[in-house]
C-alpha cells in the first residue's frame, strides 16, 4: 500500500494512475501493460477508502484502475467516492471475474469502462479514448463557464443600470425585462412577463407606442426618443421616455423588439413648475451674465440660461439630451453626484462647488456653483444652480503655478549661491552649486568658518561688515568680496547679507551670493523679463498708467484708447482734472493726500494699494466708472516717487446696480404703503387703542437707535412694531372695544392675537423676521409671557425691544378703563422687572432714553 514508481521508455506519454488494488501483483501488470502501451505511468495503489479519500486529496490523477471486489473496498463503493469529491477522473473497472450485469451496474453507477484482468490489452485503448473525452469535456466545461460569465456580466450590467430595459416579441408582449422596468410600471416581475404595452396604456399612447414600433420593424433602425405615459398598476400616471430597436435572428429576420425606458414624471412636473414661474424671473435668467440652469435629480438637464447655453456649447434644442455625466469626466462626475444627493435630501448645498466641466467642443470650462432644491407642493422636484466661470481665474492661476514652479526651478538650479551662518560666522548651511565656486562640497563647508575661505586682504573688511549686519535688524546688506578655491585660485562673489537670527524658521545670517559674470546675465536676463512683462501690459484690456508725484500721467497702456476713446499721447498731455469729473477728482486727490500722510509714517506699508471707483471723461462726451488699484512705487533709494494703477471699466456694473437699487426702493415703498393700510384697519377694528402701534414702535426704534442695532434690524422694528398687533383683527371688535375690565375668557382670545398674527405673515416674503417678531412681542425672559413660553436668548432681539415698548407706551396712555399711569410708573416697571421679565440691556437702554436723555412721548 502507499507503493510509488516511475519508469521511463522513449518519448513515453506521462500518466497519473491511481490503482485501487488489493493486489500487488495484479497492480504491477497493469503498470506493465500501461507501459507496453506507450505511457509512463506514475502511480499509487490503494486498497482502501481511507487510503483512496486521500490520495484524491493529495495528488492530480489522469485516471482511476479499479478492481471491483477487495476484502475492505469495492468498485460501487469507490465510484461514490469519487463522485461525492466532484472531481472529473474516469474510472475504468479492471477485474479479474465479474459478469456482464455487474459490469453494466457499475457503468451505470458511474464507471467510464470495464477490462478483465485476462484481457489487459482492451485497457490502454479504453485509457486513451477516456483521456480525449477528459479533454472535450473539459473544453466544453470552459466553453460554457465562459458564456455564463458573459451572461452574468451582462445581466449584471442590465439590472444595475438605473434605466428600464426590455424585450418584447412581435405582438408586444414582455419577455424579458430588468427590475427598473418593474419599478417604472408598478408591476412585479410575474406579473410582467407576457402582458401586451396595451395593458399599461391608454388608447392615444398604446397608438403612439405601435406606430414607433411599426417604424423601427418597417425601417430597421433605433427609434428617435419617444415620450409617452403609462397607468402603473395602482392606478397613477407616469411620463416615460425611451428608445426601441428591432432585434433579429441570424438570417436577419425581425425576432422582436428591446428598448430602454426613464421615467422622467418628476422632471416634466419640474419644468411645468417653472413654467409655470417663469415669466417671474425669465428676464433676470435670460439677461444674467452668470450661469442658471436647473437639472433634475438624475443630472439631467431642465433649463439653462443663454450664458449657460453658450459657456457650454449647447442650443436650447439640444438640452434635453444633455445630462450633467455628458459634461464631466469621470471622477468629477462622482463628487457631482454627491452634491445631487446632498441637496436632494437637505434642500440646498452647503459649499460652493468648484468643478471642472467639458464645452462640447471638449474645451475645459471651470466653474463655481452652488444650488438649491426646486420645490413643489413640498416637494423636492429639481435642482436650481447659479454659477459662475472662472476659466480664466483658473487659467491665471495655473499661469501663477507654472510661474512659481518656474521660479521654483530657477532657484534649484541657479548658479547663485545660498549661505546661512550662525552669528560666529560658522557655516551652517550652503546650496549645492558652493562647490562649483569654491570646489568645496557643502559636507566639507558646513561646520567650519566661512571667513577661512576669504582672501586675506579682504578679511578684515569682511569680519567687519559681518558684525555691522549682525547688529542690524533685519536689513539686508549689499557686499563683495574674494574667496580662495580649494584648488588656490581666487573668484570674486557678490550678493546680499540678512540679518535672521532672531527668526526662529532660519535663526541664522542669510547671504546670497554670485559670480560677477552670472550678474550681469543675470541683468541681461533682467531685462528681456521687463521686455515680455511690457508687451503683456501692452495688450492687456485693462488699463495700466505710471503718474509722477505732480500727477501727471508719464505712461499709460494703449487699452486707454479701447476704453475713454484718447491715445496714449493724448492722455500723457492731460492733467488729472481733464482726465476726472470734478466729484471723483476730489475724492482721488483725499485719497491721495491721505496715502501719502502714511507713506511718509516710520511703519509704513509698503506693499499698499488702494482701490477706488471713479468717474472719467470718455473722449465722445460721455463719463465711464472706472475701478482703478492705485500702489506707490519708490526708487532705489527708497523713496516714493511714481504712482502706479490698474484700471477696468465697471461702467456696466454700476448701471445694474443703480437699477437694482431703484428696483428695491420702489419696492419698499410700496411695502411702506401696505404697512399704513394695515394700521389702519387694525386701529378702526380698535379705536380705543388708536396711535399705540405708531408710539410703541418709535420708542423701540429709539431704543434700538440708542443699543447700536443696525439700519437693516431697526428697519425690521420700524416694520413690524407698525403692524405688532395686526393679529387683533382675528378678534370680534365689541371685545377689543369693550370699556370694562375683561373676563378671563375674553382675555384669553385677546392673547390669541400674537399667534393670530403670525399666521396673518407667516408666508409673507420680507428681508425682517416679521412674522416671528409679531409672534414673540409678549415673551417674557423667564418664560412666563405668551403665547410659546420662550426664554432668554430663543427671544429675538427685536422682539424683546417691542416688549419693552409695548408695556412702557400702553401703561402711559390713556384706556377707557383707566387713566394713563404715566411715564414713571412704566418706566419702574421696567427697572422693577429687568432681567426677570424684560432684557436687562434693553431695559437699561430704556431708561437711559428717558431719564438722562430726555426722550418724549410723541
Amino acid at each position: 500500500m502507499g507503493e510509488k514508481s516511475s519508469l521511463k521508455i522513449n518519448k513515453p506519454q506521462p500518466l497519473r494512475a491511481l490503482i485501487v488494488d488489493d493486489s500487488e501483483n495484479d497492480a504491477l501488470l497493469i503498470i506493465r501493460e500501461l507501459k507496453k502501451g506507450g505511457y509512463n505511468p506514475s502511480y499509487e495503489r490503494v486498497e482502501t477508502a481511507t487510503a483512496m479519500k486521500k490520495a484524491l486529496k493529495a495528488n492530480p490523477w489522469d485516471i482511476i484502475l479499479c478492481d471491483y471486489k477487495m476484502p475492505n473496498f469495492n468498485a460501487p463503493s469507490a465510484i461514490a467516492l469519487l463522485k461525492k469529491t466532484n472531481i472529473d477522473i474516469p474510472l475504468i473497472i479492471v477485474s479479474g471475474s465479474i459478469g456482464e450485469e455487474t459490469a453494466v451496474e457499475c457503468m451505470r453507477l458511474g464507471a467510464q469502462d470495464y477490462v478483465m484482468k485476462s484481457r489487459l490489452s482492451r485497457l490502454c485503448p479504453a485509457i486513451a479514448r477516456e483521456l480525449e473525452e477528459v479533454k472535450t469535456r473539459n473544453k466544453q466545461k470552459q466553453a460554457e463557464e465562459e458564456l455564463r460569465q458573459s451572461e452574468e456580466k451582462y445581466r449584471t450590467i442590465i439590472e444595475n443600470i438605473q434605466e428600464g430595459y426590455f424585450e418584447i416579441d412581435l405582438a408586444g408582449n414582455f419577455t424579458f425585462f430588468n427590475d427598473s422596468t418593474c419599478r417604472c410600471l408598478g408591476y412585479s416581475k410575474k406579473e410582467l412577463i407576457g402582458m401586451n404595452y396595451k395593458k399599461y396604456t391608454d388608447k392615444e399612447n398604446a397608438n403612439k407606442l405601435f406606430k414607433a414600433y411599426n417604424k423601427t420593424y418597417t425601417t430597421g433602425t433605433t427609434s428617435r426618443l419617444l415620450e409617452y405615459e403609462i397607468i402603473k398598476k395602482d392606478g397613477t400616471k407616469r411620463q416615460l421616455e425611451g428608445f426601441v430597436s428591432l432585434q433579429k435572428d441570424s438570417s436577419g429576420n425581425p425576432l422582436a423588439f428591446r428598448g430602454t425606458v426613464r421615467d422622467i414624471t418628476e422632471r416634466k412636473q419640474a419644468e411645468k413648475t417653472l413654467k409655470d414661474s417663469e415669466e417671474r424671473y425669465r428676464a433676470l435668467f435670460d439677461r444674467s451674465l452668470d450661469i442658471i440652469y436647473t437639472i433634475d435629480f438624475d443630472g439631467n438637464f431642465i433649463d439653462a440660461n443663454p450664458t449657460a447655453l453658450k459657456r457650454f456649447g449647447y442650443t436650447k434644442k439640444e438640452l434635453p439630451s444633455i445630462n450633467v455625466a455628458s459634461l464631466m469626466d469621470k471622477d468629477q462626475l462622482q463628487y457631482a453626484l454627491k452634491v445631487i444627493q446632498e441637496i436632494k435630501k437637505y434642500g440646498v448645498q452647503k459649499d460652493l462647488l468648484e468643478i471642472m466641466l467639458r464645452h462640447k467642443d471638449g474645451t475645459p470650462i471651470y466653474i463655481e456653483t452652488k444650488g438649491s432644491a426646486v420645490m413643489s407642493g413640498g416637494k423636492a422636484i429639481a435642482i436650481q444652480s447659479i454659477a459662475r466661470d472662472i476659466t480664466e481665474r483658473k487659467a491665471a492661476e495655473q499661469k501663477l503655478l507654472q510661474s512659481e514652479k518656474y521660479f521654483k526651478e530657477i532657484t534649484e538650479n541657479s548658479s547663485d549661491i545660498i549661505i546661512i551662518t550662525d552669528k560666529n560666522g560658522d557655516i551652517k548651511y550652503c546650496s549645492r552649486s558652493m562647490e562649483r565656486f569654491s570646489g568645496y562640497t557643502p559636507e566639507e563647508l558646513i561646520g567650519k568658518s566661512g571667513f577661512t575661505f576669504i582672501h586675506p586682504d579682504d578679511l578684515e573688511r569682511a569680519v567687519s561688515d559681518y558684525s555691522k549686519a549682525i547688529s542690524s535688524n533685519d536689513t539686508a546688506i549689499p557686499n563683495g568680496f574674494r574667496m580662495i578655491h580649494k584648488d588656490g585660485t581666487e573668484r570674486y562673489l557678490e550678493g546680499l547679507g540678512k540679518n535672521l537670527l532672531d527668526n526662529p524658521d532660519v535663526a541664522g545670517f542669510i547671504m546670497n551670493v554670485h559670480d560677477a559674470t552670472e550678474s550681469k546675465k543675470a541683468e541681461e536676463k533682467l531685462k528681456e523679463s521687463e521686455k515680455k512683462y511690457r508687451i503683456i501690459t501692452e495688450k492687456m484690456t485693462d488699463i495700466v498708467w505710471l503718474l509722477d508725484m505732480n500727477l501727471r500721467t508719464i505712461y499709460v497702456t494703449p487699452s486707454v484708447q479701447t476704453v475713454l476713446g484718447f491715445t496714449q499721447e493724448e492722455r500723457m498731455s492731460q492733467t488729472i482734472d481733464q482726465q476726472l469729473t470734478p466729484d471723483s477728482l476730489n475724492i482721488a486727490l483725499e485719497t491721495m493726500a491721505k496715502e501719502l500722510a502714511l507713506q511718509e509714517q516710520e511703519q509704513r506699508d509698503n506693499q499698499r494699494n488702494v482701490i477706488l471707483e471713479l468717474e472719467y471723461y470718455h473722449k465722445d462726451g460721455s463719463t465711464r466708472w472706472i475701478e482703478t488699484i492705485m500702489s506707490g512705487l519708490r526708487n532705489d533709494q527708497g523713496i516714493l516717487d511714481r504712482i502706479h494703477g490698474v484700471s477696468r471699466d465697471v461702467t456696466a456694473r454700476r448701471k445694474a446696480e443703480e437699477k437694482l437699487l431703484q428696483t428695491l426702493e420702489s419696492l419698499r415703498k410700496a411695502f411702506g404703503v401696505t404697512m399704513q393700510v394695515m394700521v389702519a384697519a387694525i386701529e378702526m377694528r380698535d379705536p380705543y387703542t388708536a396711535g399705540h402701534q405708531v408710539r410703541a414702535t418709535d420708542i423701540a426704534r429709539a431704543i434700538a437707535t440708542e443699543m447700536g442695532l443696525s439700519p437693516e434690524k431697526i428697519d425690521g422694528i420700524r416694520m413690524a412694531g407698525a403692524i405688532h398687533d395686526i393679529g387683533k383683527l382675528s378678534i370680534p371688535a365689541e371685545i377689543l372695544s369693550k370699556p370694562t375690565k375683561l373676563t378671563d375668557i375674553e382675555f384669553s382670545l385677546i392673547k390669541e392675537h400674537a399667534h393670530s398674527g403670525y399666521e396673518m405673515l407667516e408666508n409673507v416674503e420680507s428681508p425682517w423676521p416679521l412674522a416671528e417678531i409679531i409672534y414673540q412681542h409678549h415673551e417674557r425672559i423667564n418664560g412666563t409671557g405668551y403665547p410659546r413660553n420662550l426664554k432668554g436668548d430663543e427671544i429675538l432681539i427685536e422682539a424683546r425691544i417691542l416688549a419693552v415698548a409695548d408695556v412702557v407706551e400702553a401703561m402711559a396712555s390713556h384706556r377707557p378703563y383707566r387713566a394713563s399711569l404715566g411715564i414713571e410708573a412704566a418706566l419702574g416697571e421696567i427697572e422693577k422687572n429687568k432681567g426677570i421679565l424684560y432684557d436687562v440691556d434693553v431695559a437699561e437702554t430704556c431708561m437711559r432714553l428717558f431719564r438722562e436723555k430726555k426722550y418724549q412721548l410723541s
